[in-house]
């Protein structure tokens, strides 16, 4: 197979994933199925929240997820959440918040603000009981028809992430 063979069987957003160097794609996957389900939305002005901007306590690494999503919706509102401060140059139509994603008045600071919003991705903490809090506060915020995704679910399954094992569960089960 030619590279321009394999270039034609990379959809969009995963070539911007690449480009940006987000792990979207490579360790999760994910752009591909993103694209499936954002591609109708690429030209409207949306307003996309993401929990988490990655590059841990670095203030100055971090954000390539926003620079694709950015790239990826180019007239769409981009919004970017992380505990970090972060000091990165995105461009104008990404706004980033520094602040918890359990902590309700920051959350619906960020929502009256930026909202409501078409897209919310969290990939923010990964521990059970924040995803939980979150989605409770920013589902309202969400625009009707739209999408709420969460990443990295295993860590539901991790005791070490405040997760339960699943193994316990099913053993308890297949014996009854």
């Amino acid at each position: 197979m030619s590279n321009s063979e394999i270039d034609q069987e990379i959809d969009p957003l995963t070539r911007l994933a690449i480009k940006h160097g987000t792990d979207k794609w490579g360790p999760h996957f994910y752009t591909p199925l993103y694209h499936e389900l954002f591609y109708r939305l690429r030209d409207r002005p949306i307003h996309l929240l993401e929990i988490g901007v990655g590059g841990f306590d670095l203030k100055t690494v971090g954000g390539a997820s926003l620079a694709m999503w950015a790239e990826y919706f180019p007239s769409g509102q981009v919004t970017g959440l992380d505990i970090v401060e972060k000091r990165l140059a995105l461009g104008p139509r990404v706004k980033l918040f520094r602040g918890s994603q359990v902590d309700p008045a920051f959350l619906k600071q960020v929502c009256d603000e930026r909202g409501p919003f078409d897209i919310i991705i969290d990939d923010g903490s990964h521990v059970p009981k924040h995803v939980v809090t979150s989605f409770h506060i920013l589902f309202p915020y969400l625009v009707d028809g739209g999408l709420y995704l969460i990443e990295d679910m295993q860590t539901t399954f991790w005791p070490q992430w405040g997760g339960s094992s699943m193994s316990g569960a099913i053993r308890r089960n297949w014996r009854e």
